[in-house]
């Protein structure tokens, strides 16, 4: 009996499915186990922070140049 993801003819899996890995101590499943440090909500924090940012500096710097304003 095929599993669902198998190829029909070869029995192998197809192309592009992968297996999930089983959840390690250093991999955990939930973000809540993962965040439970608080370096790492520091960390994360950053991240997204600078992340969005970069991306407001990014869209100012095309729509002012696009509009023709000097920067």
């Amino acid at each position: 009996m095929l599993r669902s993801g198998q190829c029909p003819a070869t029995g192998r899996p197809r192309p592009g499915t992968r297996r999930r890995k089983p959840a390690t101590a250093t991999s955990p499943r939930r973000p809540e186990q993962y965040v439970a440090a608080k370096w790492r909500q520091v960390v994360g924090s950053t991240m997204h922070c600078v992340a969005g940012d970069g991306i407001g500096i990014l869209a100012a710097a095309v729509v002012t140049s696009a509009i023709g304003i000097p920067m």
